[in-house]
Formats: C-alpha cells, sequence, structure tokens
C-alpha cells in the first residue's frame, strides 16, 4: 500500500506491505507519481523502507517520476534504501542520476537548497 504525507512542500511517498517494487505494482506507483506531480506537488522523497527488490520496471517507474518532477522545477529523491537496493542501483550505473539519501529527515532537507 503506497502511503503520502507532507512535510512543508515536499511530499513523501511510503510503501507500507511493499518489498518488491516490480511490474506487479510500477503502473499503480507510476499513476500515483503522476498524480501529484499534475497537483504540482513536484518535490518528492520516495522512502524505501522496506523495499528489498526493484526490477526495470520500478526502475522505469522511478526515472519517469524524476523527469516529471524535473519539468515542473522540481526533483524526486530517495531515501532508505537497502543493500540489496543499493547493489541493484551500483549495477545499473543510476547513482549519478538520483539522488539517495540515508534518512528521510536528511532527504526532505536536502530540497531547502534547491
Amino acid at each position: 500500500m503506497i502511503h503520502t504525507k507532507k512535510v512543508n512542500d515536499v511530499t513523501v511517498v511510503t510503501f507500507d506491505g511493499i518489498s518488491h517494487f516490480d511490474s506487479r505494482n510500477a503502473y499503480r506507483i507510476k499513476a500515483e507519481l503522476k498524480g501529484m506531480i499534475n497537483e504540482r506537488e513536484s518535490l518528492i522523497v520516495m522512502n524505501l523502507n522496506g523495499v528489498d527488490f526493484i526490477d526495470s520496471a520500478g526502475f522505469g517507474t522511478i526515472i519517469s517520476g524524476l523527469k516529471s518532477s524535473k519539468r515542473y522545477g522540481g526533483n524526486l529523491k530517495l531515501c532508505n534504501a537497502s543493500s540489496n537496493v543499493m547493489d541493484l542501483i551500483d549495477l545499473m550505473h543510476l547513482g549519478s542520476v538520483l539522488e539517495i539519501h540515508t534518512d528521510e529527515n536528511k532527504c526532505v532537507s536536502s530540497f531547502s537548497g534547491n
């Protein structure tokens, strides 16, 4: 289940009970992100706490959200990525594309410099 909360101007997305971000749920998550961005909620943190695996559909959703948020002058950042997810990010050479923080507060605070 996807949950959102607002922290100042930043929308934090969490994934309760979703350990695999894959083709089974990527479409739903992408639709949620698109809805947020269309409502001008373009500063987004995806808190990956509890997510142990992301496949190509999941990474496609993240990259699509990043591109869309930047189109509206925002950004999409990740936090609390597991070591398994970080290994996948490294394998796919996405570390230079995605901004990743170790915890939610630091990730949210990083938007104050934007």
